[in-house]
C-alpha cells in the first residue's frame, strides 16, 4: 500500500498479488489488486480470477433471492476467502444452518468468528457464544473480530454499555466496518442515546449508500425522534434498495 502511495506501481502490483495469495479473506487486498491490474491492463495475465471475487459477492450480498454459480470460482475452492463469501451469502438468505456448517470448518479464522457470533446471537445461544468469545480471546485478545464477537455476547446478555464499547473498538480498528456501526447504533439506542446513534447511522449511510439496512435503521430512529420527513425519506430509500424478500418489512409512512 505504501508503494502504491509513493507511485511505485510495479512493486505495488507485485505486493498486491502476494497479499491476495497470503490473505485471501482480506477484501482490501482484492480491491487494490483490481485497481492496479485494471490500470496496467494485466488482469488477463495474472494467475488469479479475472474479476476479484469480493466485488462479485458485494454486488449480490443483499440480493439474497439471486442464485450464485459458485463453479465459476473453482480456482478459489477450499480457500478461507471463498468459504467466508459462501457463509455470508447463506446468512443473508437466513439459511443460518448452512452458514454455520461452512463456518464450522473455519475454526482457526478469527474473521469467521464475526459471522458465527451473529448467527449465535440470532439463536440466542449464550453458552456457545461465550465459548466462541473465549476461543477468540485466546487466539488474539486485541483482534477486532474478538471485539465484535464480544459485543454480540454483551448485547445478548443485555449489557449494552459494554456491547457499545466493544463495537466502537471494532469501528476504531476498521472504520469501514459497516455491520459493526449498525450494531453500535442499536446499542446506543438501547442506552437511550438517539443523537449519538443517529450520527453512527449517518456514517454508515455514507460508507455504504447502497446498503438498505443503514437507511432502514436511520429511518426508524428518525421516526422515534419525531422527524417525520427525514424518516419518510430514509425508509423510502431503504425500500428501494432492499431485496424483494425484505421489502415487506419496511413500512414507509
Amino acid at each position: 500500500m505504501f508503494e502504491y502511495d509513493l507511485g511505485l506501481n510495479r512493486e505495488s502490483l507485485k505486493s498486491a498479488i502476494e497479499a491476495v495469495k497470503l490473505e485471501q479473506w482480506l477484501y482490501g487486498c482484492w480491491q487494490l489488486l483490481e485497481h492496479l491490474s485494471n490500470r496496467h491492463g494485466l488482469s488477463s495475465t495474472l494467475d488469479l480470477p479475472l474479476q476479484p471475487l469480493h466485488c462479485f459477492i458485494e454486488s449480490h450480498r443483499l440480493q439474497a433471492t439471486k442464485t450464485i454459480d459458485w463453479t465459476q470460482f473453482a480456482s478459489l475452492e477450499g480457500t478461507t476467502f471463498l468459504k467466508l463469501c459462501k457463509a455470508n451469502y447463506h446468512y443473508n438468505r437466513t439459511e443460518y444452518h448452512e452458514a454455520e456448517r461452512i463456518l464450522s470448518s473455519l475454526e482457526e479464522s478469527l474473521e469467521a468468528a464475526e459471522l458465527l457470533s451473529d448467527i449465535l446471537f440470532q439463536r440466542a445461544a449464550k453458552t456457545e457464544l461465550y465459548s466462541l468469545v473465549q476461543h477468540c480471546t485466546h487466539r488474539s485478545q486485541l483482534h477486532p473480530s474478538t471485539a465484535y464477537a464480544t459485543g454480540n455476547l454483551y448485547a445478548l446478555l443485555g449489557q449494552h454499555e459494554k456491547a457499545a464499547l466493544s463495537f466502537r473498538r471494532v469501528v476504531r480498528c476498521d472504520p469501514k466496518h459497516v455491520r459493526a456501526r449498525l450494531l453500535l447504533a442499536q446499542q446506543l439506542i438501547e442506552l437511550r442515546r438517539p443523537e449519538a446513534a443517529l450520527v453512527v447511522y449517518e456514517e454508515a449511510c455514507l460508507l455504504a449508500p447502497a446498503d438498505y439496512r443503514a437507511w432502514h435503521g436511520m429511518g426508524q430512529l428518525l421516526g422515534l425522534m419525531d422527524h417525520r420527513s427525514g424518516s419518510k425519506f430514509c425508509l423510502g430509500r431503504a425500500s428501494i434498495l432492499a431485496p424483494p424478500s425484505k421489502k415487506a418489512s419496511i413500512i414507509v409512512p
